[in-house]
C-alpha cells in the first residue's frame, strides 16, 4: 500500500520540476543586456493584436520600445484587461518565435 501512495507523489514532483523548465529564458519580463531589442514589425504585430481584442474595449494601450525593451503603456479599465494585454503580447511573441516578455506599464483607471 505504501508504494501506491508514493507513485502519485513522484509523478507530481516530476511535473513541478518540468514546469520550472522553460524553453524561453525571458518569460514574463524582457530584461538584461542579452535580450534582443524588439523591432518595429514586432511592435506592430502586438499593437494590432491588442487593438483587435474585444476584451480590451475601452482600453487605451500603446506598444513601444523604450530603453531597448518592449513596453505596454496606457490605461485599462481593470486588472483583467491589463493581464489580457500581456497575454496578447505573449501570444504574438510565441506564435512568431520571438523572445517572450514585456514591461507592463499600464495604469488601471480609478486607481
Amino acid at each position: 500500500m505504501r508504494i501506491k501512495s508514493i507513485i502519485p507523489l513522484c509523478g507530481l514532483a516530476g511535473l513541478i520540476l518540468l514546469a520550472g523548465c522553460s524553453s524561453h529564458s525571458n518569460d514574463g519580463v524582457v530584461a538584461g543586456s542579452n535580450a534582443p531589442v524588439p523591432d518595429n514589425a514586432t511592435v506592430k504585430l502586438i499593437q494590432d493584436a491588442i487593438n483587435a481584442d474585444p476584451a480590451l474595449k475601452g482600453a487605451s494601450i500603446t506598444v513601444k520600445v523604450e530603453n531597448n525593451r518592449l513596453t505596454l503603456m496606457g490605461t485599462v479599465q481593470s486588472t483583467a484587461q491589463s493581464e489580457q494585454a500581456m497575454m496578447d503580447a505573449s501570444k504574438v511573441q510565441t506564435n512568431n518565435n520571438l523572445p517572450i516578455g514585456a514591461y507592463n506599464m499600464l495604469t488601471i483607471q480609478g486607481r
